[in-house]
């Protein structure tokens, strides 16, 4: 059957649904594009590569020059025949070099298309998961510093420990219905009032202040992000244009967006989401966690992570996941510590360096 790669111009949810839904099933917990490359369907900010077949999209390959990086479907029935690869040489030609591509879930057939194609893995993010009663009490001592944030999904995805699943660019999550949003009587009253934690470090009492989003916090939580995830590839661009996008997304909980105040203003935030998981109660996720970095190695990570979790039980989250970079040890230990257990991963292949002659 004669096979056609070619680039498109946006191609939309509609083109391509039959393609993703038929591969759905090969990601846990998500569809396998993430939140960052479905948002970029309709765009111009991304290649998009489609293989064709009897004028059937059989595979699809988006690849995003801000992160360097792909993400590539093939449709079950058209494995194994060559489409991956013609569609990886084709973004090699498009864009100058051999591309980096993720894997989600990091199944076999993604490693052999890896060890095929001379491709490395080159990042890891592990997908954890909690229920809300199993990380509700979080016990132990903190782990070192603060991580810097976990979870983007990812789905999509920013990352966690710096979102690690590339939230924007690579691991994000699945998102609810267009407004499927809780009636107004269930969701928890605005965090007017902002409950206080107590936190210690060398021995002297901080007070964190906790309450939900507002429109004029929008400066100083781009601010935070940024100081907090410098030296992440994804999370630290995300600016006004990312927040505003999420911000219109019906998922969007200004309540779950929870900052954390000290006497020296902002000193970290929880971005927590809440999805349809396709049973009766929803999921809920750790989008971002990041802690300033003055206000690193106090606990402050410890309690804004439980402070999210409480609102995702309010909320009736049936179960909580998160993106951590898997080389990030301590938020790792700090996710394990409040009751998550590894899931699956998530891994970014990129070509082997070429040896030098």
């Amino acid at each position: 059957m004669e096979r056609m790669v070619r680039r498109a111009a946006r191609p939309g949810m509609e083109r391509l649904r039959p393609l993703l839904e038929a591969a759905a099933g090969d990601r846990p917990g998500g569809g396998p594009l993430n939140e960052a490359a479905l948002a970029s369907l309709d765009s111009d900010s991304a290649l998009h590569l489609v293989a064709e077949e009897a004028g059937d999209v059989v595979g699809y390959l988006q690849h995003d020059g801000r992160f360097g990086t792909a993400q590539l479907v093939v449709h079950p029935a058209r494995r194994r025949r060559g489409v991956a690869s013609a569609l990886l040489r084709e973004a090699a030609r498009e864009v100058g070099e051999e591309v980096a591509v993720w894997a989600f879930g990091d199944s076999p057939a993604a490693q052999a298309l890896a060890v095929k194609t001379g491709r490395a893995a080159q990042r890891e993010l592990l997908v954890m998961e909690s229920a809300p009663s199993a990380s509700s009490a979080m016990t132990g001592p903190a782990h070192g510093r603060d991580a810097a944030a976990t979870s983007a999904g990812g789905s999509g995805s920013m990352t966690a420990s710096a979102r690690g699943r590339d939230r924007r660019d690579g691991a994000t999550r699945p998102s609810p219905p267009a407004g499927q949003r809780p009636a107004a009587r269930d969701r928890p009253a605005p965090l007017s009032q902002p409950p206080t934690a107590t936190a210690k470090s060398n021995g002297r009492a901080r007070r964190l202040a906790i309450r939900g989003f507002r429109p004029g916090d929008a400066d100083e939580f781009l601010r935070v992000n940024a100081l907090a995830f410098a030296d992440h590839p994804e999370q630290g661009r995300f600016g006004a244009d990312d927040l505003a996008e999420r911000m219109a997304q019906p998922w969007f909980d200004a309540d779950g967006l929870l900052l954390g105040f000290d006497d020296e203003g902002l000193a970290g935030f929880h971005w927590t989401k809440l999805a349809a998981s396709g049973g009766d109660l929803p999921r809920g996720e750790v989008y971002v966690l990041g802690v300033h970095p003055r206000a690193q190695g106090r606990g402050y990570g410890r309690e804004l992570l439980q402070a999210g979790l409480d609102h995702l039980a309010r909320r009736g989250a049936a179960s909580v996941f998160l993106y951590v970079d898997g080389r990030d040890g301590k938020a790792v230990r700090l996710y394990s510590s409040g009751g998550f257990s590894p899931l699956w991963r998530d891994v970014l292949y990129a070509p082997r360096p070429k040896e030098a002659p």
